[in-house]
This record gives structure tokens, sequence and C-alpha cells, in this order.
């Protein structure tokens, strides 16, 4: 059997034959082993957060808004602490628009109304925390929970109080009738 070698043509004997092997190569006729490859680059390093900022442009991280529940009670509170009456339910027509209104919640839905002399009415709905706004006329809903109208507080601004006080006087002033 004879094995020829791919690197050099080289016939060694075997089994008792006679081998013939290609003269010795000198080191300038065989090529040089190709360079290792590059080690791969190192990873980026990672992204180095931006400072903290606590000047004007500094952005305020809000909590997270409440749930209807969370809401209703923190309502609860806010309101007694500033004896602001109010009642569960919502006001049907007369509308003024309507705001989202949080953080503040009730009371500064209360103290917005009081500051509008259109403003006769107001509600603030915890489902999705919105200020409402209603002037003269229209009706109020009571706080059945069924619709939901028992997460809505509702009250009335200093000016219907003024205006019923008005018509009161009004009435008063007429002359009666026999």
């Amino acid at each position: 059997f004879i094995f020829a070698i791919l690197s050099g043509l080289a016939v060694l004997p075997v089994g008792g034959q006679e081998a013939t092997e290609a003269p010795p190569e000198s080191p300038e006729a065989s090529p040089a082993p190709p360079p290792p490859p590059p080690p791969p680059p190192p990873p980026p390093p990672p992204p180095v957060p931006p400072p903290a900022s606590t000047g004007a442009d500094a952005t305020v991280t809000q909590p997270p808004l409440p749930t209807k529940e969370e809401c209703k009670a923190q309502m609860i509170t806010a309101l007694t602490s500033k004896a602001i009456n109010y009642r569960y339910g919502t006001w049907e027509y007369g509308s003024k628009g309507h705001q989202e209104l949080w953080p503040g919640g009730a009371p500064e839905c209360a103290a917005s109304c009081d500051k509008n002399a259109e403003c006769m009415h107001w509600f603030f709905d915890c489902k999705d925390l919105t200020c409402h706004h209603h002037g003269g006329g229209g009706y109020e809903e009571d706080g059945d929970g069924q619709f939901g109208r028992d997460f809505c507080f509702l009250g009335d601004s200093v000016n219907n109080a003024r205006r019923l006080q008005a018509q009161a006087s009004a009435e008063a002033a007429k002359p009666k009738e026999l």
C-alpha cells in the first residue's frame, strides 16, 4: 500500500516495498501560514444614564393614577377636611364644560366652579378623573351605584347660593295678590 500525503508527495514503504521521497522542502518554498484572525472587538460600554436635573427644566414623575376606589377614599378625606359640602351623584343638562383634573380632584373642581360666575353646580367623577361644571337649569341624578354615580361627588357653587338667595328676595319683594 502506498500513502500519499497532500503537503508533499512522498511514497512510504509499506509491507517491505521501496519508497520514493520527495526532496525536502526549503523554508522559502512553502507558503507561510495565514495570520490568525484579529480578536473580536470588545462589547460596547453600557449607556450612561443622564444626570438627574434639579433645575427648572427637571421633569417630575407623576405618581400613578388612582383606581376609582382609591380616588373615592381620597376625595372623601379631602372634601371633609376642607369642609366642602357634597353628595354622591351627577348633574344633567346645562353643561358649561369639563376637564381632566388630577391631581386636584373634587376640591379643585369645587374651587374652579366657585370662580366662574356662570357655574352653579359641579361634579367630580372618580371613574375618569374629570371635573364637570353646570349652569342653571337641569336636574340632579342620585348617587345610584348601578350607574356608577356612587363614584361621583356633586356640589353646588357659591354662585348657586347667591342666585337662589336673589331669587328668594325678588319673590319676597313682589306685592302679594289677594
